[in-house]
């Protein structure tokens, strides 16, 4: 069975600015790959605050039994393709 096969949708990220803009007043925390373990320790202090459209907001928030993939970045420590379940 391939991957692709079960999948509902794939979401990918957007990284949004820095600092509140007209057309990105939303905040959110954007998730890297490398925030995945320390989210699961329950250290969210790291993860950056970011700004984004209301409409990316509503297409890519993550929703309780989400999971989450990591695709890229990964490094010498840390490989790509760690998974992470989205839980409350």
């Amino acid at each position: 069975m391939k991957l692709k096969d079960i999948i509902e949708k794939t979401i990918s990220g957007d990284w949004g600015n820095e600092q509140y803009l007209d057309e990105t007043p939303c905040a959110i925390c954007c998730v890297r790959g490398a925030d995945i373990v320390p989210i699961e320790n329950s250290n969210f202090d790291g993860i950056p605050k970011r700004y984004v459209s209301e409409k990316s907001l509503k297409s890519r928030a993550l929703e309780v039994g989400d999971i989450v993939i990591e695709k890229s970045g990964g490094s010498p420590t840390q490989s790509t393709g760690r998974v992470s379940y989205f839980s409350r």
